[in-house]
């Protein structure tokens, strides 16, 4: 019997310590969270772990998703969701940011204590066996491949890093960034126990609130108490009936969003299990 696993992250502010003075500070990315994690409850996944802000650490989300790629089998879904800063100022070293939009910068995450590089989030994904289906879905800026070049949103506070501050905490500490993206290199060279070939076999969907070249909005006039993207992608999936598959699901969702702020989708890994035809979140 296929079961399902959740890793759900909001994080209102960042520490200033680590992000040379900024904060980070935002209203509504932990309701995000709490709001997604109550959602899936109810579809009967069977562990939901949530981590909020502070709890919201690198070695914190590093080792729950360690412990989903461990704990999940084929047939079982694994939803990972993440409300919070963007970021895309540490160097590409691996030279692997090679798409027209590229500014030759890795995407991240701004996690509580230091930022979870793109990189670092591919070689998670590696971690998952075969059959095993994946959604991703990230309300940050830089998401579209969690991405790339910026366009001021409009309406609501932005959820990227301010470039100035990415670029201070980027130097503030380099040593750290350079030192990670060394490491990830050699991990690399190693194989998985479920993976020999070091390639994603898992099924994965993105599902990202903008486009390479835009921000993401926190809260708006309209949706005061959310994020903009995951106000309407929570309104969608609650009309149950009426979206029968992710597919589905993305083209509501761009028809329902203002044109400063375009959801994006990808697909990684094992294509054959035609993730994206899925009804969504059903176990």
């Amino acid at each position: 019997m296929p079961k399902g696993h959740a890793l759900v992250i909001g994080i209102n502010r960042v520490n200033p310590g680590h992000y040379a003075g900024w904060d980070g500070a935002l209203k509504v990315c932990e309701a995000d969270a709490n709001k997604i994690a109550a959602y899936l409850k109810k579809q009967k996944f069977g562990s939901v772990t949530k981590l909020l802000t502070k709890e919201a650490t690198r070695p914190n989300v590093i080792s729950a998703l360690d412990s989903l790629a461990a704990k999940s089998n084929t047939g079982d879904l694994v939803v990972v969701y993440y409300s919070g800063h963007g970021g895309n100022e540490i160097p590409d070293f691996n030279k692997d940011e090679d798409d027209p939009w590229s500014d030759r910068y890795d995407e991240t995450w701004c996690l509580y204590d230091a930022q979870l590089i793109d990189d670092e989030l591919y070689y998670q994904w590696k971690k998952f066996k075969k059959g095993v289906r994946i959604v991703v879905v990230s309300d940050s800026c830089f998401s579209g491949d969690i991405a790339k070049l910026v366009v001021l949103a409009k309406k609501g506070p932005s959820k990227a890093m301010p470039k100035k501050e990415g670029e201070k905490t980027y130097q503030k500490n380099k040593k750290f960034y350079n030192k990670l993206v060394k490491e990830l290199g050699s991990k690399e060279l190693k194989t998985f126990k479920t993976n020999k070939k070091g390639k994603i076999v898992a099924s994965l969907l993105q599902i990202s609130s903008s486009q390479e070249f835009q921000t993401s909005n926190a809260e708006t006039d309209q949706f005061p108490n959310n994020s903009l993207f995951t106000a309407v992608f929570f309104k969608i999936i609650k009309s149950a009936k009426k979206i029968k598959s992710y597919e589905q699901l993305i083209a509501t969702l761009k028809k329902s969003m203002p044109d400063f702020q375009m959801p994006k989708e990808q697909m990684l890994g094992d294509l054959s299990l035609k993730l994206q035809l899925n009804k969504p979140f059903s176990i």
